[in-house]
């Protein structure tokens, strides 16, 4: 007799997520988001959604969730341009900061560390970003000392970069809400 999990597994794999095992089949990875994680994506500005969910699906951040699979970690990516794209449902866990994958993972597109040289995210990724996260405080009545850069979880990382301005971020989200 096939078991419920072995079922999951055969239809993801069916829809094109598991075959190569980088599929998380879970009754259990839904999430009430407690806080909001700040990340860079580590790549130039130019690269993209396509860029991340391909280094996503090699680390294995695949989740199946109501009956579809995501592959990127982050619940929201902000373009160059400010557009911001939903590619994780909210609550679903993230898969984007060790221990904190019940919080809300937002990735600004760029490397904004000194390492890297001196970019800065745009003013449209910033206004978007403020934006996102003043209703998604609002939306799950989160407290604003409760946003995070991905530094603040892990210390083994930079993300999202000494040069992001995650300060001035916090302070127009507080000023406005």
């Amino acid at each position: 007799m096939i078991t419920r999990r072995q079922l999951l597994k055969l239809f993801a794999w069916a829809v094109g997520g598991a075959g190569s095992g980088d599929t998380i089949v879970s009754f259990s990875n839904s999430i009430s988001p407690r806080g909001i994680v700040i990340h860079h994506s580590a790549l130039p500005m130019n690269e993209g959604l396509y860029e991340i969910e391909k280094r996503h699906i090699s680390r294995g951040f695949g989740a199946f969730y109501w009956w579809r699979v995501y592959h990127i970690g982050y619940h929201y990516v902000i373009c160059a341009n400010g557009e911001i794209v939903g590619t994780r449902p909210e609550h679903l866990r993230g898969a984007h900061a060790k221990g904190a994958n019940d919080m809300i993972g937002i990735c600004i597109l760029g490397d904004f560390d000194s390492s890297a040289g001196n970019m800065l995210p745009t003013r449209s990724q910033m206004k978007s970003a403020e934006a996102l996260c003043r209703a998604l405080l609002k939306k799950y009545r989160i407290e604003s000392h409760l946003i995070f850069r991905h530094s603040d979880i892990d210390d083994y990382t930079v993300c999202p970069g000494d040069h992001f301005p995650f300060d001035q971020l916090v302070g127009a989200i507080r000023e406005r809400t």
